[in-house]
């Protein structure tokens, strides 16, 4: 498998139940696949989660624009805290 290629796993969404919690209060949809996890708003903004073999792409949407901004994080658990402090900024969350 090439250093970029995805993982075709079905990777362990436990990690990601914070999120979840806060996706479903906001009035988001979740969606998985075997390497993906989607997170979209009412409003068709994402919030996405790619596994790759040796690292995370994370996309996450911006607030005054169409678009959404990518990083690649090398841990699966910085990338997740990543995505939730990116989710509480675009939905305004205070903690």
């Amino acid at each position: 498998m090439s250093s970029h290629e995805l993982k075709d796993i079905n990777f362990s969404t436990k990690p990601f139940e914070e999120l979840n919690q806060l996706a479903k209060q906001c009035g988001w949809s979740i969606f998985t696949t075997s390497n993906q996890l989607k997170y979209k708003s009412k409003d068709e903004k994402e919030l996405i989660f790619r596994i790759y073999s040796n690292y995370i792409e994370v996309s996450i949407p911006l607030k005054e624009s169409k678009m959404n901004y990518y990083t690649k994080i090398e841990s699966y658990f910085d990338a997740i805290e990543y995505g939730i402090q990116s989710f509480k900024y675009y939905n305004n969350i205070i903690c």
